[in-house]
């Protein structure tokens, strides 16, 4: 588990270290899940990754992000976390089209997760964030639900 803010702010630093990413800053990320649950909602005051989508534009230069995956396991490896600490697995349920559509509606939606001097992320739009928790607690992964269970009711609300 990991304290966000903290975490957060190491990541902001080195994209400000790298001389490519602070060509494109901004860096906006979308997240939905634990991040939400901690940054937004106060239901949790931990999580132990942070899923996210990066900009389209971003994520469509290779050298880009390759340096962002590269800048956050530079983060993990100084603050113990482990290599997925922040990861963008959430790549695999959303297809291209889909994922510039939800990433353009979720900025639009104009709720800041967390605002750094070079990092952006934004809560992935809500509807969104709420069906993945759903789904997520009809699957059968042997994990402890009560974490998704509390995420979703307080979505809800």
């Amino acid at each position: 588990m990991m304290h966000k803010s903290t975490a957060l702010s190491q990541l902001d630093d080195a994209i400000e270290a790298s001389e490519l990413l602070m060509s494109v800053v901004p860096i906006r990320f979308i997240t939905i899940g634990g991040m939400l649950a901690v940054s937004l909602f106060g239901n949790r005051s931990t999580t132990k990754d942070i899923d996210f989508l990066l900009d389209p534009s971003v994520d469509a230069v290779n050298e880009y992000h390759a340096e962002i995956n590269k800048v956050i396991r530079g983060v993990a490896r100084m603050s113990g976390f482990s290599n997925n600490w922040m990861n963008d697995e959430l790549r695999i349920f959303i297809g291209g089209a889909k994922r510039l559509n939800l990433f353009l509606q979720s900025v639009k939606q104009g709720v800041i997760a967390y605002k750094g001097r070079n990092l952006t992320i934004y809560a992935g739009r809500l509807d969104f964030a709420l069906e993945r928790k759903l789904r997520r607690l009809n699957e059968k992964l042997g994990r402890p639900r009560e974490l998704d269970f509390s995420d979703a009711a307080t979505l809800v609300h």
